[in-house]
């Protein structure tokens, strides 16, 4: 889903397409057009998932899968017909593409994500038919903590969450420029508290406290790498 990029980006995608025709087992499609920005492309593309999808995911411009990883996720909704979602572990990645530390999930919950965004989206992956019912989409309100409130929402339909922290999934890089690291997220966390309750917030905070102790305790029962983030 492009938002008709003036750098070459369309006549890529136009080119790619036309190389992968025809190829087996794969189809590659997209779209050029204005938006409103990420979280509105996202929008855009999901209401476009073609009916036949059966799991859904996404990445940034600075994520990327690691290789086998689709396969064993598909192996693993293919084998537990009850998950809605699946969040796996992701790697972070040194400016020179070194290792930096990694993100191992745990059982997320409501309480847990009023606080601090306990799905991480490169290494979320969702089923298509849950997406389409439920109809859970991002608020454009927001341009950096959209994830933490959009899966919160989806916390609050109760699907059927999976978290595999043995499974390695997605690098995602520390480039300096990242959304996430800008001052522009102060004044968003200011308006997300703004729009609820602070005893809600509180006991957010109390339960968003054990979470790097529940993962610290996860990350004991897995193989090395130990560097938590």
């Amino acid at each position: 889903q492009d938002g008709c990029s003036t750098d070459g980006t369309p006549e890529w995608l136009e080119n790619w397409q036309r190389e992968q025709a025809g190829k087996p087992g794969y189809t590659f499609t997209y779209e050029s057009s204005r938006d409103k920005g990420m979280y509105d492309a996202l929008n855009h593309a999901w209401d476009k998932l073609p009916g036949d999808a059966d799991v859904t995911a996404h990445l940034n411009s600075d994520e990327q899968y690691l290789p086998q990883a689709l396969a064993q996720v598909g192996a693993e909704f293919a084998k537990k017909a009850d998950m809605d979602m699946l969040t796996a572990t992701f790697i972070v990645l040194n400016p020179d593409e070194s290792y930096h530390c990694h993100y191992r999930p745990i059982k997320p919950t409501i309480w847990r994500s009023v606080n601090e965004c306990m799905i991480r989206s490169s290494s979320c992956f969702h089923r298509a038919s849950t997406m389409r019912r439920h109809g859970v989409r991002f608020d454009t309100a927001y341009r950096i903590i959209s994830d933490r409130v959009f899966f919160l929402d989806i916390l609050k339909t109760h699907p059927k969450v999976y978290a595999m922290p043995k499974l390695f999934t997605t690098t995602d890089a520390m480039t300096g420029t990242n959304l996430a690291w800008s001052l522009n997220l102060e004044k968003e966390e200011k308006y997300y508290r703004s729009k609820n309750s602070p005893i809600v917030l509180l006991i957010g905070w109390f339960f968003t406290r054990a979470v790097n102790l529940c993962r610290r305790l996860v990350n004991c029962f897995c193989e090395p790498p130990r560097e938590v983030c």
